[in-house]
């Protein structure tokens, strides 16, 4: 899976994170099965201003057009930053097609640490 991140108080961060979106939405239409969160940091900076209020309307109809997860995210304050993970890794693990997780389960792979350790990846 892959998180896309922008700062929710930045046009041209957004429009960034969306030419990798497309990157991706390219890879995917090859065959590639993967989820993408769209992911915007920083709403605790200034949720009221025009710019930041803009750039999340923005950010929400793109996802949705493109059907991509939308999450708002504090890094600072950790605010949805754990849902986030757990919602994603939920997703990658739906994605994950049964016969691999079985031949990773009769191995005995524990996952050796990794980014998703001891999740017999």
């Amino acid at each position: 899976g892959f998180f896309i991140l922008f700062d929710a108080n930045s046009i041209d961060s957004l429009n960034v994170a969306k030419e990798i979106c497309g990157h991706l939405e390219k890879l995917s239409r090859s065959g590639a099965s993967f989820c993408v969160y769209l992911v915007g940091n920083k709403v605790d900076k200034d949720p009221y201003s025009k710019t930041h209020v803009e750039v999340l309307r923005e950010a929400q109809s793109y996802a949705a057009s493109r059907k991509l997860q939308f999450v708002e995210v504090s890094a600072l304050e950790f605010l949805r930053v754990r849902k986030l993970f757990r919602d994603a890794i939920e997703q990658i693990v739906d994605l994950t097609p049964k016969d691999q997780k079985t031949v990773h389960a009769l191995a005995g792979d524990t996952g050796g640490g990794g980014l998703f350790g001891g999740l017999g990846w």
